[in-house]
This record gives C-alpha cells, sequence and structure tokens, in this order.
C-alpha cells in the first residue's frame, strides 16, 4: 500500500488545493510477455541435457532439472543419499560397490550441498562419516557442505536456501532432504506447486541438478499428497528406496526415468567385513532376481501346492480336523 500526497502551491488567482491522500493499494502491473522469445523451433539451438547422477543404466539426474527419491521410514534413504553425495567425489568407477551403483560427474571443486530438515544434528553429523568412510579417508571433503535445518521456522527454511543460492556459485548439486518442511501445509496444491516451480526455476537458471527427498504414505509407495503427485509430473527422475524384511536386504527402484530407460532394481545389504551398507554379489543378485521375476500367480501356485501336501500328505481320506486345517491354509495363501 502506498500513501501519496498530491498537492499544489497557490497562486494568487486561486485558493490553495487540499492534500488528498491515495491509500488505493498499487496493482503489480501485468508483464507483457514477448511471445516469440520463447518459442521453440527445430532450429532452436539448445545446450543438450548432461546427466550428472547415473545409477545402474539409467540416467538420473540432470543439470537443470530436479529428481526425486522416496521411501517409507528405515527403507535406507539415508544410506542412499549418502552413497550419492559420495559418487560426486569419485573419478572413476573404483568404489560402484560402496557408492551402490550411483556414478556422478566428478565434482572437482563445485560445492556438493546437503541440507537436512529432519534429522538431530548429530545424524546429520553422520551422513559426514558415512561419506568419508565410502571414500576411504577421514578427511571431509572442502567443497561438501552439509546443514541442519530442523530448528528453523517454514520461512526461515525458505530464506536459507534462497541465500545459498545466491551466495553458492557453480554447485554441483543439491540435495534436499525434507522438502515438505519448506511449506506450511502439505495439503496446500497452490504451495506446493509453488515451491516446485521455483526449484525448477532455480535449476534450470543456474543449471545444476537438485534433488528432492520425500516420504512416502504408511503402507503404501505412493509420495505424500501434493509435493508427490508434482514429483510424477514434473521430476526429471524419480527412485523409490524400498526394504524387504524376510531377506534382509534394500534396493533401488526406478519409479521412472524420464530422460532414459528405467534401471533393474538395485540390491544392497549391510556387510559386517567394511561396516557398511553394498551391493549384492554376483550369486546373490542371481537370486534374488529369479525370485522377484516370479509372477504373484506362479507364488500362490506353489504356496498352494505346498499346503495342500501339508495338509493332505499321501492320505486319500481326511479326518474333519486335518480338512479344517488345510482350509485355513488356502485361505492364508488367497
Amino acid at each position: 500500500m502506498s500513501i501519496l500526497a498530491n498537492f499544489s502551491l497557490p497562486t494568487d488567482k486561486e485558493p490553495p488545493k487540499p492534500i488528498i491522500l491515495n491509500t488505493t493499494p498499487e496493482a503489480n502491473p501485468r508483464k507483457k510477455y514477448y511471445i516469440h522469445e520463447y518459442e521453440i523451433t527445430k532450429e532452436t539451438k539448445l545446450p543438450p541435457l548432461e546427466p550428472v547422477i547415473t545409477i545402474a543404466d539409467g540416467n538420473f539426474a540432470y543439470k537443470g532439472d530436479i529428481s526425486f527419491i522416496s521411501g517409507a521410514p528405515k527403507a535406507g534413504k539415508s544410506n542412499v543419499i549418502a552413497a550419492m553425495l559420495a559418487a560426486c567425489f569419485v573419478q572413476d568407477s573404483s568404489r560402484i560397490n560402496d557408492t551402490l551403483n550411483i556414478q556422478s560427474t566428478y565434482t572437482e571443486t563445485h560445492p556438493v550441498i546437503y541440507i537436512d530438515t529432519e534429522q538431530p544434528k548429530p545424524y546429520t553429523q553422520a551422513m559426514i562419516k558415512k561419506v568419508c568412510d565410502i571414500l576411504g579417508t577421514d578427511k571431509q571433503p572442502k567443497n561438501l557442505h552439509i546443514y541442519n535445518l530442523r530448528e528453523f521456522s517454514v520461512e526461515q527454511r525458505n530464506w536459507f536456501l534462497e541465500d545459498c543460492f545466491e551466495q553458492f556459485k557453480d554447485e554441483h548439486i543439491y540435495i534436499i532432504d525434507g522438502i515438505t518442511d519448506f511449506i506450511s501445509s502439505v495439503n496446500d496444491d497452490k504451495e506446493s506447486g509453488f515451491l516446485i516451480n521455483k526449484l525448477m526455476g532455480v535449476s534450470s537458471e543456474k543449471q545444476i541438478p537438485i534433488i528432492l527427498v520425500i516420504h512416502e504414505n504408511p503402507g503404501s509407495q505412493k509420495s505424500r499428497v501434493h509435493i508427490g503427485s508434482e514429483s510424477d509430473r514434473k521430476g526429471g527422475g524419480s527412485i523409490g528406496i524400498r526394504k524387504d524384511k524376510e531377506k534382509g536386504l534394500h534396493y533401488i527402484e526406478a519409479k521412472f526415468m524420464r530422460g532414459s530407460r528405467d534401471f533393474e532394481n538395485v540390491y544392497f545389504r549391510w556387510n559386517d567385513e567394511v561396516n557398511r551398507f553394498r551391493l549384492l554379489d554376483e550369486s546373490e543378485l542371481e537370486e534374488t532376481r529369479a525370485a522377484d521375476k516370479m509372477s504373484k500367480e506362479e507364488r500362490k501356485r506353489i504356496q498352494l501346492q505346498e499346503a495342500m501336501q501339508k495338509a493332505f500328505g499321501d492320505f486319500k481320506e481326511l479326518e474333519k480336523t486335518r480338512l479344517r486345517e488345510f482350509v485355513s491354509l488356502v485361505k492364508k495363501c488367497s
């Protein structure tokens, strides 16, 4: 709102005019677009999409685009993030087992930035140790910048992020762990859309990849509310981190790779020898993939056969008690 004082000096012929206060809010003038500046033709010269992060044989994060990591609590997101950060400092594929088949273009001296909005500070600091362990060093890389914004308000987090974009130059990558903590309501689709559009604009302007971490709804593989739907529509790549409790392993799943083919699941589990997560060895991988390819119907058929063998055995006639047990087993398989 502006307050303007309009007045004119008196003359000999007319009395002084009264002061008038203009309290009408100034409307933002509509921007006029020169539409031809935004037209793309076959001859338009555009920079090619450059992948920065690849997983297996799929391109996950590009310069000038946003990508998404999602997963349920305790699925292994922090370990995948640590592997991704470490990959930025590896010049070849020598540590592919430790970086969980994640590779990055070499960062050189460009800033690698990780922002954590959710965990207590000691857990954030533990991320640095994980990265250093993967790299086989005790020293934190000088261009690895780790921040904890757990105690910040939503407004303060957005201010901090804007200052990062202003103060850092020629960044290699951003990973923002807890993107929904930058909006006041996860159910506000306008606020979610505004934030995603803002980050897309920054990534495009600075030509950097920005990777956003979001949580999935409990008991499902759908990302939470509106930010999740934005990830499906506007992300350059989206991966899910899963955990198989029965087999004691984790895996990275390609939800979609917009610029390349989806990669096969990348499996990893805790390795006591090196005291960190590593890829499965070849024999474990073949066995796991063979089990995954078995259709749901096939698994049910095998379960049913096992139930019938357990209930009937070699008997041609059954007592009522055994028959009830058999019916109960069939219900469990259905």
